[in-house]
């Protein structure tokens, strides 16, 4: 089970016409281009949300990613990878307990990537209409950047 957080963005009015006439009325193309503008959107919450989560190994931080969604798209997604195992040093396993908590256990829950949510939504709205309008001015050519 993953461990989701996000909000809605709809694309309509002007935009939405001027992303429609750059994509040609193409629908993957505008699908591709709005998850490539909810990737960049979402990087500052994953920031936060790292910053944010429980330190005591790292492991945690580490595992918080953000990837483009699968079934319902577009848009992005920022989840706990879980790992292929529990020695998979790559995952947190136990992400569920730390975000949920476990009261029978005393495990409060910790819902940070709620909080980062919250706390950069603002700047992720921000980011996601200024990639929107550069997707849209360069033809929905996303501009490679060094990794």
């Amino acid at each position: 089970m993953a461990i989701k957080s996000g909000f809605d963005v709809k694309v309509t009015g002007l935009d939405g016409i001027r992303l429609a006439m750059a994509a040609a009325g193409d629908p993957k193309k505008i699908d591709k281009a709005i998850t490539t503008a909810a990737k960049a959107a979402a990087k500052p919450i994953t920031a936060e949300a790292k910053r944010r989560a429980p330190k005591k190994t790292g492991r945690l931080r580490k595992a918080i990613k953000t990837q483009g969604v699968k079934y319902e798209k577009p848009g992005a997604l920022i989840t706990i990878a879980p790992g292929k195992r529990r020695d998979d040093l790559s995952g947190a396993w136990y992400r569920w307990f730390i975000v949920s908590g476990v009261p029978k256990l005393g495990i409060a829950p910790r819902p940070f990537i709620d909080q980062a949510e919250a706390a950069r939504r603002d700047e992720a709205l921000e980011i996601f209409q200024t990639k929107v309008d550069e997707l849209i001015s360069n033809n929905l050519t996303p501009r490679r950047t060094g990794r």
